[in-house]
């Protein structure tokens, strides 16, 4: 039988559907809703308890709609989600765990870069699952409007080699990009480090959202429903990369 409850996925903006991207690809028989809290969004120059709040009501949003699995798409919410187990009664996944684990088993020098928004470091969220690694945490909340604000190629790189480059020498080989936005910024970030393993968050956290859910194995067409916080006229002008179909789309209040 068919479970067609859909999956639940949320970030703060359009970073989380580089995750989505890769679940919609790894479960091609699962239905999924997308919540874009554009309206909070920097998630990572606010307080913990601001974050914390943002989470739940998010969280809370998405399990009345009856999903049977939450994945938090953002790095920041992930690390202020500790007491979401209380409100939320389905599996939750974040993104954290997963990706450190994956970078453990990448590194070769046990050198790694977190680069990450300035809260989810604040918190330690990486370094306390890196605690054995040489880890060099930067804190680059700017990054995130690099996305969002749609900056241009040249403007773009130009922020990313400023706060990057005297990282260079440090012989590091691996990067966690610790925000769900950072893979758009990938090219930037590879041509400054270019003999550096880059780590995103979609692969590890699609294995571990396989690990908390039945797969529905029985043929079913994927369906995706989008909500926003914020414009979505403006939501679908920043996400012409995301070529995944969109079968319905609103704004909402949270």
């Amino acid at each position: 039988m068919i479970d067609k409850r859909p999956i639940g996925v949320f970030d703060s903006g359009i970073g989380g559907l580089t995750v989505l991207d890769i679940l919609m690809e790894k479960f091609p028989n699962e239905n999924f809703i997308y919540l874009a809290d554009t309206y909070n969004c920097p998630y990572g120059e606010k307080t913990k308890e601001e974050v914390e709040k943002i989470t739940i009501d998010n969280s809370l949003f998405l399990n009345n709609l009856g999903i049977k699995a939450l994945v938090i798409a953002c790095n920041t919410a992930t690390a202020n989600s500790s007491s979401l187990i209380n409100f939320v009664d389905v599996p939750i996944i974040g993104v954290i765990e997963p990706t450190a684990s994956c970078a453990k088993s990448i590194t070769k020098n046990r050198n790694i870069m977190v680069l990450a928004t300035d809260l989810t470091i604040s918190c330690n969220s990486y370094q306390k699952y890196l605690n054995d690694y040489f880890v060099t945490a930067v804190k680059a909340s700017e990054f995130v409007k690099i996305v969002e604000e749609e900056k241009s190629e040249e403007e773009s790189f130009n922020i990313i080699n400023n706060k990057l480059k005297d990282f260079q020498d440090k012989n590091i080989d691996t990067i966690i990009l610790g925000c769900t936005h950072f893979p758009l910024l990938s090219k930037h970030i590879q041509k400054i480090f270019p003999n550096v393993s880059l780590i995103s968050s979609g692969i590890a956290t699609a294995l571990a959202l396989e690990g908390k859910i039945t797969k529905n194995k029985e043929k079913n067409k994927q369906s995706l429903v989008v909500f926003t916080t914020g414009n979505k006229e403006e939501l679908l002008n920043k996400i012409k990369w995301f070529k995944r179909k969109i079968d319905y789309m609103m704004e909402v209040t949270i």
